[in-house]
C-alpha cells in the first residue's frame, strides 16, 4: 500500500487467506485501485519469469525455512536490471547476541525460523545470484513486552525469565535496560539491495 502511489501496479502476495482479507480491507479503506492481491507460496511464485521491476519484502525473511531458495525464486520473477528489497529482523555478527535473539523470537512467534546476519543476507543474496548494491542496520529499542504480548503464557514466562537473569555484560550486549521498572530491549533489523544483471 505504501508502494501504490509511486507505482503503476502492485501485486501483494501471502501465505493465508486471512492475511490478504485484511489487506484488501484496508486497500479499500485507503482507495488504492492499483493493487492486486495474490495468495502463493514464497518458493513457488505464481508469476512468470521476469514479470517484476521491484521485488520486495518486509519482515517476512525469518519465516522462511530456506532462504536461499525463496530469495531464487525471487529472482526468478525480477526482470534483467531489476531490483529486490528486503527489509527484516536481524541480528549482530556477534554468537552470544545471534543465539539469544533467535531464542527469544522463536518463543515470541513458533513460526519464527531465523533472524539472520548482515554477512548470512550478503552470502544468500550472491548465492542467488544478485549483487548487493546496499545493506544497512538499524535497530530499535521496544518494551520486552513486544515480545511477550502476543506469546502463549508459558512462552512469557520463558521469555522474561531468560531476560531477566542476564548478566550485567550480556545485558549490554543485548541492548536491555529498565525504564520505570519495565525491561526494554533491542531490536536489530537489516534493509539490503539487490539487483539482477
Amino acid at each position: 500500500m505504501h508502494l501504490a502511489p509511486h507505482v503503476g501496479r502492485v501485486v501483494g502476495l501471502d501465505l493465508t487467506r486471512p492475511m490478504l482479507l485484511k489487506a484488501a480491507e484496508l486497500s479499500s479503506l485507503r482507495g488504492i485501485g492499483n493493487l492486486d492481491l495474490v495468495q502463493g507460496n514464497v518458493y513457488s511464485l505464481p508469476f512468470g519469469d521476469e514479470t517484476f521491476d521491484i521485488v520486495t519484502s518486509r519482515r517476512a525473511p525469518h519465516h522462511f525455512p530456506d532462504l536461499l531458495e525463496a530469495v531464487r525464486s525471487m529472482k526468478r520473477v525480477i526482470k534483467r536490471g531489476g531490483v529486490t528489497i528486503i527489509e527484516d529482523r536481524s541480528v549482530p555478527e556477534d554468537d552470544f547476541v545471534d543465539r539469544t535473539m533467535n531464542e527469544l523470537d522463536l518463543l515470541h512467534d513458533r513460526s519464527h525460523v531465523r533472524d539472520y546476519r548482515p554477512s548470512e543476507w550478503r552470502s544468500v543474496m550472491g548465492e542467488a545470484g544478485l549483487i548487493v548494491e546496499g545493506l544497512e542496520t538499524f535497530t530499535r529499542i521496544w518494551p520486552l513486552s513486544s515480545l511477550t504480548d502476543t506469546a502463549a503464557p508459558e512462552d512469557k514466562k520463558e521469555i522474561e525469565r531468560r531476560v531477566r537473569s542476564l548478566d550485567e555484560a550480556e545485558r549490554k550486549r543485548m541492548g536491555v535496560f529498565e525504564i520505570e521498572g519495565a525491561l526494554q530491549i533491542r531490536h536489530w533489523f537489516v534493509l539490503v539491495k539487490a539487483r539482477r544483471l
